[in-house]
């Protein structure tokens, strides 16, 4: 989720993708 963090500029969006990419990695 690096490159659409990368995209995103907007701090909000850059919060819920990294709560994501952490929800994913404690399912995995």
């Amino acid at each position: 989720g690096f490159r659409f963090s990368a995209e995103v500029d907007l701090p909000e969006k850059r919060a819920a993708l990294m709560v994501r990419d952490r929800a994913h990695r404690d399912l995995l």
